[in-house]
């Protein structure tokens, strides 16, 4: 990543990634700044002969061979071998086929002054060109490092936050993020205990993007060392929030959802700090009830003690977790989703498959109003 870009690298690389109607608007420009270059001999009499056909002719020479040359130096060098004999045998050639067109001769003496004053303005606007090239090498050796940042954060995410898929005898699981930007806050995945208990914790640190991307590999490194020694949740809790209030930023805070379904799938012990709540919805009776926070958020306060409940599950009940990008999206009357609203939605679609009742709830939420910060959802269903 620190590999530094060669001017070679950075003219290809900008050039090459145009589209072709962007490469022939840069060439045009290119083009008709240096065409009047041609005309400049003609106003001072320097040509022998002149005539409509000349003037025409020198003004597109003058600007094929400059945009030839930016070409060239810009994309593909090999196009020196068409620039080059160009500019040596364009003159003589117009200069020829202007006699050869019975153009009348000169006789008047050349204009001293008037090619003096032409010849300065083709230097400054050479100048200028020149300017403005080195200004435009410079941000796009700045653009494509960016890029090439933001490349790397996008895979980073994606190996950290990969979407998680869970075909388990006693419960099924299927949760996605979608990060608002290159690299989200949000973190979705799963530990299995060799007893067969599965833990599913979902995360959301505050803010997005680069900074709230590296906080979140951090919380997921400290999660998984604890929870893989079998951790019980309060004190995964108080550990998390003892990590994120000693090393991150007194504006950063994490809230946090974890739940830990027995092997058999008949109960499941949840814990929350400062998440919003958990839907779960009964098959039996197809009742909706929301599993509340009771504290705050992880990173505030060291002082701050967690507990954990548990309630009981059956086949076919659906728990839903999810963080506040999607609750928070708002219509065009400024008003938010909400979480009861996004609750009701996912009771509208609580038999479909997983897959399909993620889907059914995204596009609910696309429809609402535009995304605006990350966005995660799990889904599980007890078998």
């Amino acid at each position: 990543m620190n590999q530094r870009i060669t001017d070679h690298e950075v003219r290809r690389d900008f050039f090459g990634q145009l589209s072709t109607g962007a490469r022939a608007t840069l060439l045009g420009a290119i083009f008709f700044t240096f065409a009047p270059f041609g005309i400049v001999p003609e106003i001072a009499h320097l040509y022998p002969s002149s005539s409509p056909f000349s003037i025409a002719a020198w003004a597109l020479y003058s600007g094929t061979i400059a945009a030839g040359f930016a070409a060239a130096f810009m994309w593909r060098r090999t196009l020196l071998y068409l620039v080059v004999p160009g500019q040596l045998l364009g003159p003589p050639l117009i200069v020829w086929a202007t006699i050869a067109s019975g153009a009348p001769g000169r006789s008047a003496p050349i204009d001293w002054h008037a090619l003096s004053l032409g010849y300065g303005c083709m230097a400054l606007v050479i100048v200028g060109y020149v300017l403005f090239v080195r200004f435009i090498r410079g941000e796009a050796a700045r653009s494509i490092r960016m890029q090439a940042e933001l490349n790397l954060a996008r895979e980073i995410h994606h190996m950290l936050v990969p979407p998680l898929t869970i075909e388990a005898p006693a419960i099924e699981v299927f949760a996605r993020s979608v990060p608002s930007m290159e690299m989200g806050g949000d973190l979705i995945d799963a530990v299995r205990h060799p007893g067969g208990t599965l833990d599913l914790y979902l995360a959301d640190v505050s803010g997005h993007g680069v900074r709230a991307g590296i906080v979140m590999a951090m919380v997921k490194s400290a999660i998984r060392m604890r929870l893989l020694a079998d951790a019980p949740l309060p004190a995964l809790l108080a550990s998390l929030n003892e990590v994120l209030e000693r090393t991150t930023a007194s504006d950063m805070f994490a809230t946090f959802v974890c739940l830990r379904f027995a092997a058999d799938g008949r109960s499941v012990e949840y814990a929350l700090a400062g998440h919003l709540p958990i839907v779960h919805i009964r098959a039996a009776d197809g009742s909706l009830t929301l599993l509340p926070n009771d504290h705050l958020p992880l990173g505030l306060y060291t002082d701050e003690h967690y507990a954990s409940q548990t309630v009981a599950c059956a086949p076919g009940d659906l728990f839903a977790v999810f963080t506040d990008g999607l609750t928070e999206v708002m219509n065009d009357s400024s008003r938010q989703l909400g979480h009861e609203r996004l609750a009701y939605t996912i009771h509208e679609h609580a038999r479909e498959p997983l897959p399909r009742l993620f889907e059914s709830v995204l596009d609910a939420v696309r429809r609402y109003g535009t995304q605006g910060d990350d966005q995660s959802l799990m889904l599980i269903r007890v078998r």
